[in-house]
């Protein structure tokens, strides 16, 4: 990206920035993963210099009858786009187009994530050529799969959100950086398959970690992308480096495979 591009950019991600008001957030496990608990669905923003930057949503816990798992959202993109889509969403959402129903969402571009499933899109309420104050986040798995709406307030804190860690994730596109399981031809396999989750597991917590191409966890690689007290951190990180793996193909050979998975009684 060119140098003027850079600096127009960062003009309109400044003035949407300024334009959004609402409550502070960061309740922080590490400076670059945040949890962000809504009325009705939990956000967890994580910046990372390998893989990117993850948005992962579930519906929020105490809207979930006890015993029961809600569904999740589990999205992974690249920083530079996320940047250029709030940049886009700005230019787009400072006007009313002239053209569409007068009552209506003004939606921006979506923004699609690595695997081109799912996205997000901001939108604004128009009425008779002009856009309302308040602003919407979708969020959206594989259509026609678990979406949310946020709105107002909401919406506004997690755009915040976005532009306060979008600038500390990036992608790795060296040779040696664990490939997604998109991007294998057989993905890592557990083996033995069956889970036993750590003793006293009652939550369901997203959980990533590198397989090697001899089918170990990187114990490194583990990271929990969601709070817990020390002793159970701990106790959840040895459980998920003491997990054994058939490695991950591609192109008839072993390879490092990027793994994501929710963990905890279904």
């Amino acid at each position: 990206m060119s140098r003027a591009r850079r600096c127009r950019g960062l003009t309109l991600l400044l003035a949407l920035a300024l334009s959004l008001s609402g409550r502070s957030v960061l309740q922080s496990q590490s400076p670059r993963s945040v949890r962000y608990p809504l009325r009705l669905v939990d956000l967890t923003v994580v910046a990372d210099t390998l893989y990117g930057f993850q948005l992962l949503a579930q519906p929020a816990s105490r809207t979930v009858a006890e015993g029961t798992a809600g569904a999740l959202v589990w999205l992974r993109f690249d920083p530079e786009k996320v940047l250029d889509w709030l940049n886009a969403a700005a230019a787009i959402l400072r006007a009313a187009v002239p053209r569409g129903p007068d009552d209506a969402i003004q939606w921006s571009p979506t923004l699609r994530p690595l695997d081109g499933q799912g996205g997000l899109l901001l939108g604004r309420h128009r009425k008779k050529e002009k856009l309302e104050k308040e602003r919407f986040l979708a969020v959206a798995d594989s259509s026609p799969g678990w979406q949310a709406e946020l709105s107002g307030q909401e919406a506004d804190s997690v755009v915040r959100l976005f532009l306060a860690l979008a600038p500390l994730a990036r992608i790795d596109s060296s040779a040696s950086v664990a490939r997604d399981r998109a991007q294998v031809d057989r993905p890592a396999r557990l083996a033995p398959p069956e889970l036993r989750w750590p003793r006293g597991m009652r939550d369901r917590l997203p959980l990533q970690f590198v397989v090697g191409p001899d089918g170990q966890v990187e114990p490194e690689s583990v990271q929990l992308l969601a709070p817990l007290q020390p002793p159970r951190h701990q106790a959840v990180v040895d459980w998920a480096r003491a997990l054994r793996f058939e490695p991950a193909q591609r192109d008839g050979r072993a390879v490092r495979q990027l793994v994501q998975l929710m963990i905890g009684p279904p």
